[in-house]
């Protein structure tokens, strides 16, 4: 693998497919952006995928961007999906837990799960509401 950052475009099928490769550090989040930017524009309408197979390393700067760009897509009526994308090649593995966390007009961008996150996914809602009795130490969830 490289340690340039490197974006290929790829159409077909109606979908558009960017696939990145090297390390994404903080100094290439504006490169990411741009590159977005060139495959939404690339074709108005239908799905943009962004393929991390390639990449080395990747920073929390960068996963904040896709994250943005998936909502940004979801507005605009188009799917933005990435695949690939490997926790151990996260520069902060911390970072993941920033993302469940992060919230949008839609809730919850990334679900908790064990395996990778999938970015632009919304998460599952769980409510929980918990019943007492007269017993203190009786509760339930409903």
């Amino acid at each position: 693998m490289t340690n340039r950052l490197t974006l290929q475009y790829h159409i077909k099928a109606g979908s558009t497919t960017m696939m990145v490769e090297g390390r994404v550090g903080a100094r290439d989040c504006a490169t990411l952006r741009d590159g977005l930017d060139l495959a939404r524009s690339l074709r108005s309408t239908g799905p943009i995928v962004v393929d991390l197979a390639g990449v080395d390393s990747l920073a929390l700067a960068a996963l904040l961007i896709l994250d943005r760009a998936a909502a940004e897509a979801r507005r605009a009526g188009r799917a933005l999906s990435v695949r690939n994308l490997r926790q151990e090649n996260i520069t902060d593995p911390g970072s993941l837990r920033v993302l469940e966390c992060a919230q949008d007009d839609s809730g919850p961008l990334v679900p908790a799960s064990p395996g990778p996150p999938a970015l632009g996914a919304r998460a599952p809602t769980r409510r929980r509401s918990i019943r007492r009795t007269g017993n203190p130490a009786d509760v339930r969830s409903g």
